[in-house]
């Protein structure tokens, strides 16, 4: 139930996560995309509401204080099926979660230096066995570590390959 996703581009990239997203609408959970930045984090928003008619929502320091308590009262009646979000809010209590994916896990963005320091990465691949969810670390160079447990067959190695007609 832990993968390490590797992407060659951008369009393989929103293949795979479309079919991520697909696969938790039809079994009723939800998809949690953690981001390292507040841009990747619109990117990222921006092309899933563009194919996927589903409730989209991305949670990030730039939004005001009121907006993020509502965000977090949505979150808390599970309004959303996708939620986006920078690593400041990725250890919220986030409901009926069948997937984590950890885009761009090489990111420094997910190490905090300050107290308390910690590695989401390993956080969050904590609450993923707690939760009993798949967790899904996106690479497009994977750092060492994380590469050699996939070949240790600790994580189950993924690549997407598109056609030209945009299938999988």
């Amino acid at each position: 139930r832990k993968f390490l996703y590797l992407a060659n581009n951008r369009q393989e990239e929103l293949v795979f996560l479309k079919k991520i997203i697909v696969e938790n609408l039809k079994n009723n959970v939800n998809t949690l995309i953690i981001v390292p930045d507040i841009l990747r984090g619109y990117e990222v928003y921006t092309k899933i509401k563009n194919i996927l008619n589903c409730s989209v929502c991305n949670i990030n320091s730039s939004i005001d204080n009121n907006e993020i308590c509502d965000y977090y009262d949505n979150v808390l009646n599970n309004e959303y099926e996708v939620i986006i979000t920078t690593p400041a809010y990725a250890l919220w209590p986030y409901v009926q979660l069948g997937c984590i994916i950890m885009m761009d896990q090489e990111s420094r963005n997910y190490r905090n230096d300050q107290s308390p320091r910690y590695d989401l990465n390993l956080v969050m691949n904590k609450k993923s066995e707690l939760i009993n969810s798949k967790i899904i670390y996106h690479s497009y160079a994977p750092l060492l570590n994380t590469y050699t447990l996939a070949m240790l067959g600790n994580l189950t190695l993924l690549y997407t390959k598109v056609e030209s007609n945009n299938k999988v």
